[in-house]
């Protein structure tokens, strides 16, 4: 008897493996939701719409996002740290909501135990633009204008403890300027100020103010990629400009609950890497001012940890606390 119960509960524990191994091979076999933490119509959830579009057409279920906007993305990440590990719910967030916000506050997640990062599909490089009547047309010029003010030249970022504030504290150290720093409540608000002239400079996403770069509403002077974006073939790096070691872009990626399936976490990030090298998606990208950085689940996961590392010295060392 003992014999013949070992044996019918291997066969049932064979069958129930089975049967999970197709459900993951026919993944996704009903329709998968898409959280994004922002609004509407900003960069983060057009890209994420992009995303979203690209692997409905690659795996033919809807993917369907769903804006939980608020806490600078937090609350999308906790909504999905509550979801089934199936691959039905994932995220796709940005550097601002997932390698920061651990610094400044304490969480309802851990970023790096509670999520896999699936795949990175896209990164944005920042920008310094300055008003137009600013008597600063280059990189050189700048630091001699912000240097002249002895500390009281201000520059605008898109929040206390974002990326664009981090990268300005780090460039302040980097090019031995002081600078006060203005939080907004996001590029957009930063960037209107600064084309008034209510602050004389922003440091922001390029995708929140490219198309008012090229309309000449703004001087852009110089981004923080490692290399020139295609449609401003005239803007020189910071990397160009002397200073090899900086390098700080806002990335886009895809996330998971901890505990999905590898086999649909593979098939996921193949797909995000399939649709990243549409060349004409890519053109339409970089358009944008954003560029394609597609990385696989491996790469992206060995990427990530390093960001969430780097953030925490560039903090540290600069001495950016919580407001």
């Amino acid at each position: 008897m003992k014999r013949v119960l070992t044996t019918l509960l291997a066969m049932a524990l064979g069958a129930c493996a089975a049967t999970s191994a197709h459900a993951q091979a026919e993944y996704p076999a009903k329709p998968v939701r898409v959280l994004v933490g922002y609004a509407p119509g900003g960069a983060a959830d057009l890209h994420a719409r992009l995303i979203a579009e690209g692997l409905q057409k690659q795996l033919g279920q809807p993917f369907i996002v769903e804006n939980r906007q608020g806490a600078a993305g937090v609350l999308a990440a906790q909504a999905l740290k509550a979801q089934p590990a199936d691959g039905y719910t994932l995220m796709v967030a940005t550097s601002g909501a997932m390698a920061i916000p651990q610094n400044f506050q304490t969480l309802p997640y851990d970023p790096l135990t509670d999520f896999i990062p699936v795949a990175q599909a896209i990164a944005n490089d920042l920008v310094m633009i300055v008003n137009n009547r600013s008597p600063a047309h280059n990189a050189d010029e700048f630091i001699k204008l912000v240097k002249s003010e002895n500390g009281h030249y201000s520059y605008g970022v898109s929040g206390h403890g974002s990326i664009t504030h981090i990268a300005g504290e780090r460039l302040k150290r980097e090019l031995g300027i002081d600078m006060q720093v203005i939080p907004y409540r996001g590029d957009s608000m930063a960037f209107a100020d600064t084309m008034g002239g209510s602050v004389p400079a922003s440091l922001v996403a390029m995708p929140s103010v490219a198309q008012a770069v090229k309309a000449g509403q703004v001087r852009a002077l110089f981004v923080t990629g490692s290399k020139r974006l295609a449609p401003f073939p005239d803007l020189p790096t910071l990397v160009e400009l002397g200073h090899p070691d900086f390098v700080m872009s806002s990335w886009i990626a895809l996330f998971a609950p901890a505990g999905t399936p590898a086999p649909v976490v593979k098939k996921l990030s193949d797909a995000v890497g399939r649709i990243m090298a549409d060349p004409e998606l890519v053109k339409s990208l970089e358009s944008t001012g954003a560029r394609v950085e597609y990385r696989d689940q491996a790469s992206f996961e060995k990427f990530f940890r390093q960001d969430v590392d780097n953030f925490a010295r560039i903090i540290r060392d600069a001495k950016i606390t919580a407001k």
